[in-house]
C-alpha cells in the first residue's frame, strides 16, 4: 500500500494502520474477485483452471486496495453511520483495543464496496484475475491493469479528491 493523502483531510495515521493490514486485506479482495468470477462463468473454462490463486504478485491489485482504503477513510469522516469516534493516544495512534473493531469495519467496507464495483463493472473480476495470473510484462496482464485503473480506480479516486472537505467528527 502506498500511503498518501487522497482527499483534503485524509487521515495518514489510519492509512498507516491499513498499510499494516495490507496482506490480509489483499487476500480478502482476491477471494471476493475469485468468487464473483466463478459465479459469473458458472465454472466454465477460462481462468477457472488457475483458481484458486495461491502465489501472486500483489502489485496488480494494489491500486484497487489503495482506492478502497482511501474510500474507507473518507467514509469514516463523512458518511452517516460511519462517525465512529476513534480515540487517539498522545502519539496519535489508534489504541490496541480499537484495532480489532477498525479491522472488522475496514474489511467489511472493502468487501462490500468491491462487490458494488463488480456489480457496476461486470468485467472487473476477470480483468483483476487476468492481471494476477498473467502479470506484467505479459501483454494481457498489462492491458488488464490499465483497464482496472482507467475504469475503476481513477474515477473513484477523482470522486474522492473532488469531494467537499470532510466534516471531521473526531475531537
Amino acid at each position: 500500500m502506498i500511503v498518501t493523502e487522497v482527499f483534503p483531510g485524509d487521515d495518514e495515521i489510519l492509512a498507516w494502520v491499513q498499510h499494516d493490514m495490507y496482506g490480509r486485506t489483499v487476500g480478502i479482495l482476491i477471494g471476493v474477485l475469485e468468487a464473483r468470477y466463478r459465479r459469473a462463468t458458472l465454472q466454465s473454462p477460462g481462468l477457472t483452471r488457475h483458481l484458486p490463486i495461491k502465489n501472486f504478485d500483489h502489485r496488480p491489485v494494489q491500486p484497487l486496495h489503495d482506492a478502497l482504503a482511501a474510500g474507507f477513510r473518507w467514509a469514516l469522516l463523512t458518511l452517516p453511520g460511519m462517525e465512529r469516534m476513534w480515540t487517539r493516544g498522545i502519539d496519535g495512534a489508534v489504541p490496541e483495543d480499537e484495532l480489532y473493531d477498525f479491522q472488522q469495519e475496514w474489511w467489511g467496507f472493502a468487501s462490500k464496496t468491491l462487490h458494488q464495483w463488480c456489480d457496476r463493472h461486470p468485467d472487473l473480476p476477470s480483468q483483476a484475475l487476468t492481471a494476477l495470473i498473467f502479470p506484467n510484462p505479459s501483454p494481457a496482464g498489462i492491458d488488464a491493469e490499465e483497464w482496472i485503473y482507467n475504469t475503476v480506480v481513477e474515477p473513484y479516486q477523482a470522486e474522492l479528491s473532488n469531494s467537499p472537505p470532510p466534516i471531521l467528527r473526531r475531537p
